[in-house]
């Protein structure tokens, strides 16, 4: 039932996709935008084009949905995709995208806007600096969302004009979240959600993600930084986590309820969090940049689940299955956690098993490796 009815929406054009793309590459060794990096698959697509093209099969596969139940219907492709670029970025974005012709997103279907920008500290405080007269700035965090809702004056039109009801936001680094997933959009249209989240199981008490838990009867994320060693061991009987719903980045939101958070930004943009970064360092010597080694600085961040204890109404949360929809991508090539390695390696896990599960017939002479990546 969920299926169907998020496939109706899906048709309608009712929803839409919302990536925060304002980061760049530079803890996988890149100096590109994150959204451009080659995790080297077999077809060496770039992560956009890995998502445009799940934004653009999914709108297909919701039409073939309702076709199976009767309904006389084809692809429209009418749901809106919206990149949130920043100021280090927006340019080579928008002409990564204008180079390679959207990867076949419709024109009038995409719709760039930018988030807004901070200074970047040294751990002794002091300001990082690009060159020798300019400050190092980078994207003020996913947060920053609701400033650029509340400015962006395109943007508005473009949710008004296009009768968005639901918007969904994801993270550009999770290549497995599930784009515009009908069950998740069916869910909130059925129970007139205000909002509904998805997350998946942490791996170890240590993982790096945020945690879903609630607090003073509010669904709320406490960060991993934030959670505690002690929290994080806890156990239940059967010794699985207590503590280990993993925030993926993908909340689907009502616009009534963007508009409404909207109109609490002067709050949210005041929940700063320190973010430590490894930043390239200006020689003053060889005016040149140097890359460190490791982090070496921090700025502040907006985080876009701040918002959570300020929804009013009913919210909901799903679960995810692991691996099928959270593989991020943070760390650099050969690293064994959260890297284009580990990358690889779950996707062509979850593609050999489609191929099996369509063909029982066929044998795989070898499991999927790094030396046999399956896509």
């Amino acid at each position: 039932k969920w299926t169907f009815t998020g496939a109706q929406q899906i048709v309608k054009g009712t929803v839409a996709l919302m990536v925060f793309a304002g980061g760049m590459g530079t803890r996988l060794g890149s100096s590109d935008p994150k959204g451009m990096y080659d995790i080297g698959l077999p077809s060496h697509k770039s992560i956009f084009q890995i998502i445009c093209e799940k934004f653009i099969r999914v709108q297909s596969y919701a039409a073939e949905i309702c076709q199976r139940a009767g309904m006389n219907c084809a692809a429209r492709f009418r749901c809106v995709l919206y990149i949130m670029t920043s100021g280090v970025n927006d340019k080579t974005t928008r002409d990564f995208f204008a180079q390679n012709e959207n990867f076949g997103v419709p024109e009038d279907r995409l719709v760039f806007f930018k988030q807004a920008s901070l200074p970047t500290f040294s751990f002794d405080g002091k300001l990082m600096m690009e060159d020798r007269t300019k400050i190092a700035i980078g994207p003020n965090g996913n947060g920053a969302l609701f400033e650029a809702l509340r400015s962006d004056q395109v943007l508005k039109n473009s949710i008004s004009e296009n009768k968005v009801e639901y918007i969904h936001l994801v993270g550009v680094d999770n290549i497995l979240n599930k784009f515009l997933d009908p069950i998740q959009i069916g869910l909130a249209y059925t129970k007139g959600l205000k909002g509904c989240s998805k997350f998946s199981q942490k791996m170890y008490p240590e993982e790096p993600i945020g945690i879903f838990v609630k607090k003073g009867g509010k669904i709320d994320i406490i960060e991993y930084t934030e959670l505690g060693e002690d929290m994080a061991k806890q156990t239940y009987e059967d010794g699985t986590l207590k503590y280990n719903q993993g925030n993926i980045i993908n909340f689907l939101l009502h616009v009534e309820t963007l508009n409404d958070l909207v109109s609490k930004a002067d709050i949210l943009n005041s929940l700063y969090h320190k973010a430590i970064k490894k930043m390239p360092v200006y020689n003053e010597k060889t005016g040149t940049s140097e890359k460190p080694d490791k982090e070496n600085s921090y700025k502040l961040e907006l985080y876009i689940h701040s918002f959570l204890p300020y929804v009013e109404g009913s919210y909901e949360l799903i679960e995810g299955i692991r691996s099928e929809e959270f593989c991020p991508i943070k760390n650099k090539e050969g690293d064994p956690k959260d890297s284009p390695t580990t990358a690889r390696s779950m996707i062509s896990k979850l593609h050999a098993s489609w191929i099996k599960r369509a063909f029982p017939e066929i044998e795989f002479k070898e499991e999927p490796s790094e030396s046999f990546v399956v896509e």
